[in-house]
């Protein structure tokens, strides 16, 4: 039997047949996608996306929504808006979009190389671990504007952007997210890309979840928004870290509510700054502003520098909530010019620590918890300065606290005061300290004690209470009012206090060891408002300089002022006696001086008797 050899009908020899050829479907160069004002997509029957697009190559995709086009989704996974390149661009701007499903999303973007540029209308989506608008990038500038988004639900977030190692920004027009865990903006870049969010508003409600996240490994992390309100323990307003480069917070008004709820934490290896308007935390450990001192964020990381700038009040409610408290390796500068405020125990104003040169400079702060100190300034390498304008006191502690590596500065500027409810001020440097008040300060235990370097201090203004300075050999020049209401103690040292001014000796001073000198050209009243007779001692003194009015005129007799050392009128000086002059039996104050009286005094008295005296011949 002759066997034959077929062929398909219509093919040619050394040709495949047809049904095995095969052809690659090229697309456009790039991709675009038009949603009219009148176009509505709902997906809410089943499990699918609302508009997906996908390019290959460097192939870009562009969607064009009309601000009033509307995609509905109702599934879990159900996305809104996906659209993705390989290294192409990617231009999206939407309408109204609305997602009601476990981990779906409004708007995915995503791309390995390309740019990503997302401008959002009005994004909603209900479901846990959902997102409004997620755009991520492995090597891609990214740029997202939100529009609005609103978010419900468990872990959900409002807006998230990423780059592998390009810049990324997140303009915020309004986010609002509803859910524990939940996050109102994540924003980050790693290699030495920037991550910024900048814009409007950000409100979220939920334990634990934070309204602004910014993040870079090398690049700066920066926020800088109008509103930011957080409602929920462990809720923060904003975070910035940066591992590598600098991290900056700006707001204009921040508000959290919750327990270790914080204000604003930032971290950044090249320098931490927080510029604020207005911020109010409510809760316990719900911190205004925190630089902490380090940060576990692979390997331990902590800020070079620190600067704080605001202008408006911060105010804290509940215990261990400090209102300010910043930290560096290096210089620390903070600077308010509105007040600062906090109610709680263990609750401080302002906090500064860091190894140079720390700067304070404020406008009124005030603490009333047990623990609480108005301010405290610490160098562990250089020097401190704080000045302060306005009201300033802790209720049941120190009013400012400070140590210094080398030297310290306080300064109170005309009208300030500053009140401590244990010591008005406390000071220790390696170095030096020096004093200047224009205002009043005040302490229920002693208005100034400094310790360390010796101290000078010059009072223009009032001091209200003692000073208890150093070992070394202290100065202080009074042009005011030192009101001595508790005993002063000077230490060692050869100390010169020298009074142009008016000081009140309500009781006596300690002036320690060394050759220490008084010098009086102004005021010296001893024991003025006292009903009762009384002796004030200046213990320790060697030598007192009087070209002054020294004066025991007080309405009744038998006052004393007891100077160990020497005493020397000079000039105009005079010294003012209550006399009741009767013939036996007269009285009168007396000035009694243990070393060597010289120079000439004029002897004022002031005669209480209203009959004249009788003078009694021997």
């Amino acid at each position: 039997m002759r066997r034959r050899r077929e062929r398909h009908r219509g093919v040619r020899r050394g040709e495949q047949p047809l049904c095995e050829r095969r052809y690659l479907y090229r697309p456009p160069a790039d991709l675009t996608i038009v949603l009219n004002p009148d176009t509505v997509i709902d997906t809410s029957a089943g499990a699918n996306s609302g508009v997906s697009g996908f390019a290959i190559g460097t192939q870009s995709l562009t969607l064009n929504g009309a601000p009033a086009s509307k995609i509905t989704t109702a599934a879990n996974g159900a996305f809104g808006v996906v659209l993705g390149t390989e290294s192409g661009k990617i231009l999206a701007t939407t309408g109204i979009i609305r997602t009601s499903g476990a981990s779906a999303a409004g708007i995915t973007a995503s791309s390995g190389a390309g740019d990503i540029t997302v401008n959002g209308g009005t994004t909603t989506t209900t479901g846990a671990n959902a997102s409004g608008i997620v755009a991520v990038s492995d090597s891609g500038v990214i740029r997202v504007g939100s529009g609005i988004v609103n978010t419900s639900g468990i872990n959900a977030v409002g807006v998230a952007v990423q780059s592998g190692v390009g810049n990324v920004r997140l303009t915020v027009d309004s986010i609002t997210t509803t859910g524990s865990g939940a996050g109102g903006a994540v924003v980050a870049s790693g290699g030495a890309g920037d991550a910024a969010i900048r814009g409007g508003t950000i409100s979220t409600s939920g334990a634990n979840a934070t309204a602004a996240t910014t993040a870079t490994a090398l690049g700066t992390a920066s926020a800088n928004l109008t509103s930011v309100t957080t409602t929920g323990a462990g809720s923060e307003g904003i975070r910035a870290t940066s591992t590598g480069g600098a991290a900056v917070a700006t707001v204009g008004t921040l508000l959290t509510n919750g327990v270790n709820a914080r204000g604003i934490v930032v971290t950044g290896v090249q320098g931490a700054i927080v510029n604020y308007g207005t911020i109010t935390t409510i809760g316990d450990g719900a911190t205004g502003i925190t630089i902490p001192a380090s940060v576990s964020l692979l390997g331990i990381i902590a800020s070079s520098t620190a600067t704080v700038t605001g202008t408006g009040r911060i105010s804290t409610t509940g215990t261990k909530a400090d209102a300010i408290n910043v930290n560096a390796t290096g210089a620390v500068i903070v600077s308010t010019t509105g007040t600062v405020a906090t109610t709680g125990d263990k609750s401080r104003g302002i906090v500064a620590r860091g190894g140079a040169a720390v700067s304070i400079t404020a406008a009124g702060v005030t603490t009333l918890g047990t623990g609480s100190t108005a301010v405290g300034a610490v160098s562990t390498g250089g020097s401190v300065g704080v000045t302060l304008s306005g009201v300033n006191s802790a209720k049941l502690a120190d009013g400012v606290a400070i140590a210094a590596a080398t030297t310290a500065n306080l300064t109170l500027v005309a009208g300030s005061s500053l009140n401590g409810g244990d010591n008005g001020a406390t000071i220790s440097s390696g170095t030096g300290t020096t004093v200047n008040n224009a205002g009043t300060l005040g302490g229920s235990v002693y208005a100034l004690a400094v310790t360390g370097g010796a101290a000078n201090v010059t009072n223009s203004g009032t001091i209200n209470g003692a000073l208890a300075l150093t070992d070394n050999a202290d100065t202080v020049v009074n042009s005011g009012s030192f009101n001595a209401n508790v005993a002063s103690s000077y230490g060692a040292g050869n100390d010169q206090f020298t009074n142009s001014g008016v000081y009140n000796a309500n009781t006596g001073a300690d002036f320690g060891a060394g050759a220490d000198t008084f010098t009086n050209s102004g005021t010296f009243r001893v024991l003025a408002n006292s009903a009762m007779a009384g002796t004030i001692t200046l213990a320790g003194l060697e030598t007192y300089n009087n070209s002054g009015l020294v004066d025991l005129r007080n309405g009744h007799t038998g006052d004393i002022l007891s100077i160990p050392g020497a005493y020397n009128g000079s000039g105009g000086a005079t010294l003012a006696l209550d006399v009741k002059l009767v013939g036996v039996g007269s009285t009168g104050d007396q000035l009694r001086i243990g070393g060597a009286a010289t120079g000439s005094t004029l002897v004022a008295l002031n005669a209480l008797n209203t009959t004249p005296a009788v003078l009694a011949s021997s």
